[in-house]
């Protein structure tokens, strides 16, 4: 690497290690060679942290872009989905034991999960919805939320929609 590198990554069967740079690649090295077997570029400026998968089969990467770059091989450069939605540096990645998904949490003080499969947000906030919630004046209590084109009120006092 040209830069820093701030994270490294065993693959579960210790075969590979990546180390992830600030000079925009993630390297994927089979120790003990002294050259890495590939450049996985397709990354922003930095590159912050990197997970493999318990199986081995899937390597998480996290760019300074806040995006998270998903590799279906990583010793073949095979490029995954994209995953979109933080705002702010993605710090830490972390797959289920099962592998089917990716928690990755950041400075943006939140947490999603994705379907490590297909690269859909499973949990925590959508960054293309567009949701508000108001108290409705008056009593009894009431909220207003809006997800979409329709407005839902509800009772705050016994929960039901109104």
């Amino acid at each position: 690497h040209t830069d820093r590198v701030p994270a490294l990554a065993w693959s579960p069967d210790s075969a590979l290690l990546v180390s992830a740079g600030w000079d925009t690649s993630a390297r994927v090295w089979r120790p003990p060679h002294p050259d890495p077997l590939m450049l996985l570029n397709s990354h922003a400026d930095q590159v912050a942290t990197a997970a493999f998968s318990p199986d081995g089969k899937l390597l998480a990467c996290a760019d300074s872009d806040f995006d998270i770059h998903l590799w279906l091989d990583a010793e073949g450069a095979v490029r995954g989905p994209v995953l979109r939605g933080h705002r702010d540096e993605v710090r830490c990645l972390a797959f289920s034991p099962d592998g089917a998904r990716l928690a990755s949490a950041g400075a943006d003080r939140v947490i999603h999960l994705w379907d490590a499969r297909d690269g859909k947000l499973i949990a925590g906030p959508n960054p293309r919805g567009r949701h508000a919630i108001a108290v409705v004046p008056g009593a009894p209590l009431r909220l207003a939320s809006s997800g979409g084109q329709r407005v839902r009120v509800w009772d705050v006092a016994t929960g039901g929609e109104v």
